[in-house]
């Protein structure tokens, strides 16, 4: 059913990766960002083509034994400098268990989220991140803003109006 190398996604959490390890029922996936996860083959699915050429060069790289090291970790910096991560902020993109949330509550998780989002991009050296908010009120844009603006390091402007809508996203660049 499934190999080493074939890409796939979780079907109840937004993660995607790769195929790096089968054993018995549990398969290990890597992501694109380089996190390994284990779960069991019932909780996968694969894709077809949704995973982008870069993380299938990012699985090249890493598993190219005739490479040497630097070449390997030169290849893979590259692609990082290329690597946008995208967070989606709606709360049925977060959590499967919002009901009875109130409004306070699905908002804290939505900045500790972006929060978090924040220092993995800082630690992975990737150079953008666009936080999708959706039009809504603006009440998490706002709170966005002001997170962000707590980062010197930061700067951000709303996102793609073609790809996000009008004021649907932001998009941080790390100086």
């Amino acid at each position: 059913m499934f190999q080493i190398g074939d890409q796939v996604a979780v079907i109840d959490e937004n993660i995607e990766g790769i195929i790096l390890d089968i054993s018995g029922n549990q398969v290990v996936i890597e992501t694109l960002e380089g996190f390994s996860f284990s779960y069991s083959s019932k909780e996968i699915v694969k894709t077809a083509n949704e995973i982008s050429v870069t993380n299938q060069q990012v699985f090249n790289a890493k598993k190219t034994k005739n490479d040497s090291h630097q070449k390997m970790k030169s290849s893979i910096e590259k692609l990082k400098s290329k690597t946008i991560l995208e967070v989606d902020l709606h709360i049925e993109k977060l959590t499967s268990h919002s009901r009875g949330m109130d409004t306070y509550d699905i908002l804290e998780l939505q900045i500790n989220t972006a929060k978090h989002q924040i220092k993995f991009a800082q630690s992975k050296q990737i150079d953008k991140v666009i936080f999708i908010h959706g039009q809504g009120t603006g009440v998490l844009k706002k709170e966005l803003e002001f997170l962000l603006s707590q980062y010197p390091s930061v700067t951000y402007t709303d996102a793609s109006y073609q790809k996000y809508g009008f004021g649907g996203a932001l998009e941080v660049q790390f100086n």
